[in-house]
């Protein structure tokens, strides 16, 4: 009985097992629209870190007309993009003139964002007390302390009446050694270069005002990284006033870093009379930051914790620096419980993802990793890991309820059947086997393909799976900028941006916008919309964009860098590669479901249906004998073909080839296009019923087929004669005089069995209690059935000891 169990147990396993195994069609079909190729299935695992993105949706604001100094209400929800949860997410607000800042604020709340979490938020933003009247923009922004975008919203217009004098800052510019460059652009410098800015500055009002620079030095431009704070002398601006503003600045920061100036214009008072010039720089050298850090699910009962960090090295482009060190702690309650530390190169924007080991388990320490150069911190950054208690609840749920019904059901197994705790292993290894085959598998959202030169990247549309209709619109809306200097410079004749789904590409190069995109960077935008195409099967498909980043100085100070040794349409480009999942409806080209085969035995014709399909025209059927290759032309020597069903018709008919396995599969089509194929089942036409279903006594035993016959476990066996004893032995093997064993036996495929010495008939699978006064050999006889002349015997032995202390010698 318990090897019964245990064979059982092992072949349900693996019939599950496979069963829920994928399987795939041959790939080498002809072409479009004669034979549609299948959608390829990318390989994925359970969860799968990628860029984070948090999408920013719902944004409104409280009116359109305010005054200066007025409070605006401001209302977003935030919605994940991502399989892991966020920690360090903030939101600043940016009040904007064309690419002009006039103000940010960024707001000290971080928002712990789950998977599929949906977090809407009420705001209060106050104006600036000075300005100009005019139209302006309100943009949202969501990002990390160390300025890493993970989501924005398109910015609303507002009316802004009432305001006094203002002074306009415009084109800004940075000069470093003679030669001029945007103030944006994040121009290399030495240590020891001076740096001058200019900005053109403009007297919106009728009267003389006096003004007063105040310069701000930032590390990467956030507010709350403020290195220096120093004002310049003041001046008088006469009313309409036009001219440029320029001086040195007086910050000398030799530590490589990427730094910029942010300049305002106070008035007598000390209030803010103007907007925001920004001046961008990187000093070069060996450097490194770290930018972000995704924690992924911990595993609690192995003191198990993963994250995935984001860093880059150098700001510059020119310096190379070569590994480094990523080290990677765990803090709880002030103490380290764990540490990793791997070897990295310090190359452009990478990732990696380390384990640590803690010694000791805590639900939400702080995971903080340090980028180290020769023994020296280049660059630090933490979070909070999310409690775990929130992260995939159901999931969490669906395994405490199996490990209780595991534990029960080792209890019955054990206590109950009496089966050794060893056989217990298979049915709990299909246990486990069904739940991972079946586990839910998050897909990445966002996947980067290439990133030549550490771009970062923000995508509003499309969302992570949103359904398109083919041949309706989809819209691509998202920003570009630099994540080593924090910035892209928009060299307008030059960069440039295509967009494609799958291998099909939607537009040719497009132009992209200037934007500040939060955190005091600007961006580059891009917000394009365009035909889904028509003959798009339904499905899962990727929805990307190609980004072509030109950096207009790169071969002439790097001139041995890769990206100069190009041809010349090429030179000084790095490209950008990026795509995410979305999916496609086009009624009639879904895939059939509920196919199934049939061939009766014996017999050549085969019958082939499935399930209509709303919408289709027509359904593309494939048949292929598996005695030879698909080779893609619907014909073979061993008999492939095509054909093609009018729809309402969903099966089919032919004359197969005696005893030969067939592969087949079929699309649903449309006027338009075919979807993707949907697999059958594989078949055999054979010239006989399988013996356990054929009405005949094979093996001559007297009992025909399953169910009558033991040695058929199923109508579709083709052997009869299958029947053996599996065990027939005595536990304990050896008594003491008037002590008890017991006779155990298990068969298969056997009738009847009986046992000698006086105890007669018994059942095929059991046990006898059994009390010789002797050393005993028992005989176990078992038939196949009624006909059965030759019986399949086993003997067991019990010793009887002649005294309790005799020493069994074995």
């Amino acid at each position: 009985m318990r090897k019964i169990v245990t064979l059982i147990s092992a072949g349900v396993f693996l019939f599950f097992s496979g069963a829920l195994a994928q399987v795939s069609a041959p790939t080498n079909f002809p072409s479009p629209i004669d034979e549609p190729e299948l959608a390829a299935v990318e390989p994925i695992s359970a969860i799968e870190a990628t860029r984070p993105i948090v999408y920013l949706q719902d944004f409104s604001l409280s009116g359109s007309e305010f005054k200066p100094g007025g409070s605006i209400g401001i209302r977003f929800t935030a919605v994940s993009g991502n399989e892991v949860a966020l920690s360090d997410v903030q939101y600043s607000v940016a009040l904007l003139k064309n690419v002009l800042l006039f103000d940010e604020k960024i707001f000290e709340e971080k928002l712990l964002i789950y998977p599929e979490d949906k977090i809407r938020k009420s705001i209060q933003y106050k104006l600036p007390e000075k300005l100009a009247d005019g139209e302006y923009l309100i943009g949202v922004y969501l990002v990390n302390a160390k300025g890493m975008t993970y989501g924005f919203a398109d910015p609303l217009p507002i009316k802004i009446s009432g305001g006094g004098a203002f002074v306009e800052l415009s084109n800004p510019q940075i000069i470093v050694r003679g030669a001029t460059y945007p103030a944006a652009a994040g121009v290399t410098v030495k240590s020891n270069d001076t740096i001058r800015g200019e900005a053109a500055f403009h007297n919106l009002s009728n009267e003389t005002i006096l003004v007063m620079p105040r310069v701000k030095i930032l590390k990467r431009g956030l507010s709350d990284q403020i290195l220096q704070s120093y004002d310049e002398p003041a001046f008088s601006l006469d009313g309409d006033d036009s001219d440029i503003l320029s001086f040195d600045f007086r910050y000398k920061y030799s530590d490589p870093e990427a730094l910029v100036a942010d300049i305002v214009l106070l008035d007598k008072e000390g209030n803010t009379i103007s907007n925001h010039a920004l001046f961008r720089w990187v000093t070069e050298g060996i450097g490194g930051e770290v930018v972000a850090i995704q924690a992924l699910p911990p595993d609690p009962t192995f003191k198990t914790y993963k994250a995935v960090v984001y860093y880059y090295g150098p700001a510059d482009a020119q310096t190379k620096a070569g590994s480094a060190e990523l080290v990677v702690t765990l803090i709880d309650q002030g103490k380290v419980i764990g540490q990793t530390t791997e070897s990295i190169n310090l190359n452009r924007l990478d990732s990696r993802t380390v384990t640590v080991i803690a010694n000791a388990y805590a639900e939400s320490p702080e995971i903080k990793a340090e980028i180290v150069k020769s023994g020296k911190v280049l660059d630090n950054y933490s979070i909070t890991q999310p409690p775990i208690k929130a992260v995939f609840p159901a999931t969490a749920a669906l395994w405490i309820v199996v490990a209780s019904l595991a534990a029960g059901l080792i209890v019955f197994l054990v206590k109950k059947i009496g089966m050794r705790k060893s056989q217990v292993i298979l049915p709990l290894l299909f246990v486990a086997g069904f739940l991972f085959l079946n586990v839910d598998i998050a897909k990445a959202s966002i996947v980067e393909v290439r990133n030549d030169y550490g771009f970062g990247y923000s995508l509003q549309d499309p969302t992570h799976n949103q359904t398109v209709i083919a041949g309706d619109t989809i819209r691509f809306s998202g920003q570009i900028y630099q994540e080593g200097c924090g910035n892209v410079t928009n060299t307008s004749d030059k960069d440039k941006i295509k967009f494609y789904i799958d291998n099909t590409e939607l537009s040719g190069y497009l132009s992209l916008t200037e934007v500040f995109c939060g955190a005091g960077k600007y961006c580059l935008s891009f917000n394009y919309s365009f035909s889904v195409p028509a003959d798009l099967a339904a499905g899962p498909h990727k929805a990307g964009f190609f980004f072509a980043g030109y950096h207009p100085w790169i071969c002439e100070a790097d001139p041995n860098n890769p990206v100069c040794q190009r041809p010349l349409e090429e030179q000084g480009y790095y490209y950008l590669d990026v795509y995410e999942h979305i999916l496609v409806s086009n009624p009639g080209t879904e895939q059939p479901t509920n196919l199934s085969s049939f061939c009766p035995v014996p017999g050549t014709r085969a019958t082939i249906a499935w399930f209509p399909v709303s919408g289709a025209k027509f359904y593309a059927l494939r048949i292929n004998n598996l005695a030879d290759d698909w080779t893609g032309t619907c014909s073979s020597a061993a008999g492939d073909f095509c054909q093609d069903i009018q729809a309402p018709a969903t099966s089919f008919s032919f004359i197969s080839r005696l005893n030969n396995a067939y592969q087949w599969w079929v699309h649903a089509c449309n006027d338009i296009s075919c979807g993707n194929a949907a697999l059958g089942q594989n078949f055999i036409c054979r010239d006989r019923l399988p013996q356990c279903s054929d009405s005949l006594d094979n093996d001559g035993d007297g009992l025909p087929d399953f169910p009558n016959d033991p040695s058929c476990f199923s109508a579709t066996d083709n052997n009869e004669n299958v029947s053996f004893i599996i065990e027939f032995n005595s536990s304990p093997a050896s008594i003491g005089i008037g002590g008890v064993s017991n006779l155990i036996w298990s068969t298969v495929g056997l009738n009847s069995c009986s046992i000698n010495q006086g105890i007669g008939s018994v059942l095929v699978n059991g046990s006898r209690p059994v009390s010789p006064a002797q050393t005993t050999t028992y005989t176990l006889n078992c038939l196949q059935g009624p006909n059965s002349n030759n019986p399949i015997s086993r003997q067991a032995t019990v010793q009887v000891r002649s005294s309790s202390l005799e020493e069994v010698i074995p």
